[in-house]
């Protein structure tokens, strides 16, 4: 449904990565033609195209960044909508087996997981694709020997990232399985008749001590 938000999103990320590059080769021809030949008319206009590129750069970034996230709250607002419909079919005895709390969870917390992963995560992965894959380019044609040490030390990231990445999915997972059970316990020890069977029956100390 998002095709054109997502065409512009991939334009926007490859015109800001391509603009990126520009500024190494402002700032060499800064050092080897404007201060070492002492010419400042080429310091001050490379410096402004310089200024120029970064600004429009962040320009670009500020509209992708925004483009995303429109694009990920209309996808959430979508699967909550369809959750909630999906959910008013079910049968009433599917409802005797939930709980009303991890219930609202699904369609408050785990829905909210779905839109970060569109809006930041792959957002940011293609993003970041991007600016390395120029920003490679651009480092090859400066100084190849400089950039092949640079790029000797990749793999050792991508280990540690891997690691790291297995490690935060598991704490993700935890987090919402945790919401979900906070939510449960707000549900029936906050309404009315939870409120009321709690005091009756003297066990609200046991009930704070579940939430804590």
């Amino acid at each position: 449904p998002y095709r054109k938000e997502t065409i512009a999103i991939v334009v926007l990320v490859l015109l800001s990565a391509a603009l990126g590059t520009v500024q190494p080769f402002l700032l060499k021809r800064v050092v080897d033609v404007g201060i070492a030949q002492k010419r400042y008319d080429v310091v001050v206009q490379d410096s402004l195209l310089s200024i120029g590129t970064y600004l429009a750069s962040n320009g670009l970034g500020i509209a992708f960044g925004w483009l995303s996230v429109l694009v990920g709250q209309r996808i959430m607002r979508g699967l909550r909508d369809e959750l909630f419909v999906h959910l008013q079919r079910m049968e009433l005895g599917w409802f005797t087996r939930q709980k009303t709390g991890e219930l609202q969870s699904r369609i408050a917390n785990d829905v909210n997981g779905v839109q970060s992963v569109v809006s930041d995560t792959v957002a940011n992965i293609f993003s970041n694709v991007a600016s390395a894959i120029t920003a490679a380019v651009t480092m090859l044609l400066l100084d190849w020997r400089l950039s092949l040490l640079s790029f000797a030390i990749i793999p050792l990231f991508a280990v540690v990232s891997t690691k790291v990445g297995a490690w935060s999915g598991r704490v993700r997972k935890t987090v919402q399985e945790r919401l979900a059970a906070i939510n449960a316990t707000t549900n029936e020890t906050l309404s009315v008749s939870g409120v009321l069977l709690t005091k009756v029956s003297g066990r609200t100390g046991q009930a704070i001590d579940r939430f804590h």
